[in-house]
């Protein structure tokens, strides 16, 4: 098993799957993540390293609608 997650790359057919969501809807999420990682240590590595990508992905979406204001 992977310690570290890796973005999958999708080709044309693949199934995926799409979220929309508005600002606040990111903020909640970004901190209910960042809350989980804060406080549970015993998370599987390869979770661990996708909640972070998570993180990641949702900090910069607020950073950039705060750019964006």
């Amino acid at each position: 098993m992977e310690d570290r997650y890796e973005p999958q790359q999708f080709q044309d057919g693949d199934w995926h799957c799409e979220a929309i969501m508005g600002i606040e809807e990111v903020r909640i999420l970004h901190t209910t993540v960042t809350e989980y990682l804060d406080k549970f240590e015993d998370i599987p590595p390869v979770n661990k390293s996708y909640l972070e990508h998570i993180q990641s992905k949702m900090f910069a979406m607020i950073a950039e609608y705060n750019l964006e204001l």
